[in-house]
């Protein structure tokens, strides 16, 4: 009898395979039928280019003639410059903010979308516009540790290289740098399962993060896959983006050399303008979309994941329930 229960044991701990494409199909559906994800998705395509557009800017050369330009601008109008700059900083910290609510709306909607499809956006934005400061410190506390772990690693590295040791600097430079690389991945896994036990489950930060690396123990495997798959889904929507500029340019050129044959060099800016945006207007819906489908994709795969262990854990115990109730005949 105890062999037998091993066996069946064995069998409910199986893990059953994740079917990705099912989860693609389904999240494309689901993005496709509620057009209100698309404003989430725009937020969050919003904050991502604010918490981004540091970087170009910092690559900016100083000799460049953008730079000198600018500076030229500030110079001349510093009231205005100042201005300009505070509304500027305002607007990425505003939309910067934003991304992590729209984050919120999207896994609460795809969560339970029977729910939420006729729901208006301004009560799902009420709604979880509370987990912004628990998503925001979040991010802050797994950055932080993930920037001190990396320079606590790299510290024996640059002494090593200072001491002249290039052998063992080379050395340990390559062991730091793919511990960092394992660090990164792993902090962002975490953060993905922590929004969703913070969002969904309504736990605190600690206890997230304690859920969340154990989720990702038990399933490193798929979580690898499913990360492979999103990196797929963002090389396939820059493709896309290039692709769609590429036929924008063909589609807008004849009409604007048009334009300068009959008008000149005014109708073919005008042309060109016009092209722009409306090639603007279709490029951030198509991101839009694509931002929600993401997100859509990741809760769905952690609805497999978690769910699964879940309905073993309630199995099992409905098995041992079993071999608890005494037999009526031996009474």
């Amino acid at each position: 009898m105890h062999r037998s229960f091993d066996s069946q044991d064995d069998r409910i701990y199986r893990m059953k395979p994740i079917q990705y494409s099912e989860i693609l199909k389904r999240s494309l559906l689901m993005t496709w039928k509620n057009k209100s994800m698309w404003f989430f998705g725009l937020l969050i395509f919003l904050g991502t280019i604010a918490s981004n557009i540091n970087i170009n800017a910092s690559s900016m050369s100083e000799k460049s003639g953008q730079f000198q330009a600018i500076k030229i601008f500030i110079q001349n109008h510093l009231a205005v410059s100042i201005l300009a700059g505070l509304i500027l900083i305002a607007f990425l910290i505003t939309f910067f903010l934003l991304k992590f609510i729209a984050i919120a709306g999207i896994i609460k909607m795809a969560n339970n979308i029977a729910v939420y499809r006729q729901s208006k956006i301004k009560p799902i934005f009420c709604e979880v516009k509370k987990y912004l400061w628990p998503l925001l410190l979040l991010e802050i506390m797994i950055n932080i540790a993930l920037f001190a772990t990396i320079i606590i690693l790299f510290i024996p590295v640059a002494c090593l290289f200072a001491l002249k040791a290039n052998f063992f600097a080379v050395s340990s430079f390559i062991i730091a740098f793919l511990i960092a690389v394992s660090l990164a991945i792993i902090a962002y896994y975490l953060r993905r399962y922590a929004y969703f036990y913070i969002i969904l489950g309504n736990m605190k930060i600690r206890t997230a993060l304690e859920t969340a690396y154990h989720l990702l123990r038990k399933n490193i495997r798929e979580s690898l896959v499913m990360g492979c798959v999103a990196v797929a889904l963002g090389i396939a929507a820059l493709a896309v983006f290039f692709l769609l500029i590429i036929i924008a340019a063909v589609i807008i050129s004849p009409f604007g050399l048009m334009a300068y044959l009959i008008f000149a060099k005014a109708g073919a800016i005008a042309v060109l303008i016009i092209g722009v945006i409306i090639e603007v207007v279709i490029l951030v819906s198509l991101f839009s979309g694509y931002a929600s489908f993401s997100q859509v994709v990741w809760v769905l795969f952690f609805q497999e994941i978690s769910l699964e262990k879940q309905e073993k854990k309630i199995t099992v115990d409905e098995a041992e329930a079993e071999t608890k109730i005494p037999n009526p005949e031996v009474v």
